[in-house]
């Protein structure tokens, strides 16, 4: 039993709770309709990374819900995912603050590995405000808003072809 208190203990520090998260997203102000939508996003991402260590890939679960309740901690600010990294990097969470960094273009490492990063990354495109929609129907928004923009609508492409890699690694796992 002390030994497992020790590895908790250890553990805590490196990945804040459920209660934790809430408490930094309050603390830093986020606005409310993130917080929902973060809350949503933390338990998709967990629950894709159960599946995935049921089946044997390495994933911890804790760190996915984590990374999800807090990848928009700085939302509404100018590069919110940089912004919301440093936040949690100064209160000494740097594995989530490299989540966060990543949930709005994780790199290929995070994909080809199929971690955390990636898995919050797809949770985060796969809800809408509060819902969970498919990959297409989150996009189709972003290229009906933006969709006359070349650049822009090259971007959206880019990011829902990663969305669909994720989402096809998981399915092959």
């Amino acid at each position: 039993p002390v030994i497992e208190r020790l590895c908790r203990s250890v553990r805590d520090a490196e990945v804040p709770s459920e209660e934790v998260c809430e408490t930094i997203l309050a603390w830093a102000g986020t606005p409310e309709a993130s917080v929902a939508h973060a809350r949503v996003v933390g338990r998709v991402a967990a629950r894709l990374a159960e599946l995935l260590k049921d089946a044997g890939h390495p994933m911890d679960p804790e760190l996915a819900l984590a990374g999800g309740l807090l990848h928009d901690v700085a939302k509404g600010k100018k590069d919110h995912a940089l912004r919301g990294a440093r936040l949690l990097w100064s209160l000494g969470y740097p594995v989530v603050a490299g989540i966060v960094r990543a949930h709005n273009d994780p790199p290929g490492d995070a994909v080809s590995a199929l971690d955390e990063r990636a898995l919050v990354y797809l949770a985060d495109k796969l809800v809408l405000k509060t819902s969970v929609v498919g990959i297409d129907a989150r996009f189709a928004r972003a290229f009906a808003r933006f969709g006359d923009d070349a650049a822009v609508s090259s971007n959206i492409q880019k990011r829902k072809g990663t969305a669909l890699g994720v989402a096809n690694r998981i399915a092959d796992i």
